[in-house]
């Protein structure tokens, strides 16, 4: 619908994005700066947020995650990665892990990702001019 997207942009608001759907999603970095959160409680919760594009449009997406942020540590800026978010079973219950795979490379890494729940992170986060 033209309007709701009249109304992102008016609001400077980018779609974000979540790896919550398991799917594997193409992204170019363009950019990252840390930055902090609030969960549901109201408490802080300090990450990174990203500016990317995927499809040709941007988008951001923000993470906690120790294993995901050290990942994408070793990705340059203007390369493409695909990040993938799955879960697995363990003795200690359902955890999330990321699979990253820079372009060009074929295999993916396994990392557990015990800090955060990422089903708590907000789908849309507004930013301001300039985004970075």
């Amino acid at each position: 619908m033209e309007a709701v997207k009249n109304y992102l942009k008016t609001h400077k608001i980018m779609p974000f994005i979540s790896f919550k759907d398991g799917q594997p999603h193409k992204l170019k970095i363009l950019n990252a700066k840390e930055d902090t959160l609030k969960d549901e409680n109201g408490q802080p919760i300090e990450g990174m947020k990203f500016l990317v594009e995927e499809d040709g449009e941007r988008k951001t997406f923000f993470t906690s995650s120790i294993s995901l942020i050290s990942q994408l540590a070793d990705i340059e800026e203007g390369a493409v990665a695909t990040i993938k978010m799955g879960r697995r079973k363990t003795e200690k219950g359902w955890r999330s892990y990321f699979e990253v795979s820079k372009e060009g490379e074929e295999q993916f890494e396994e990392i557990d990702n015990p800090l955060i729940d990422e089903e708590n992170i907000p789908k849309e986060i507004p930013i301001g001019e300039p985004p970075f």
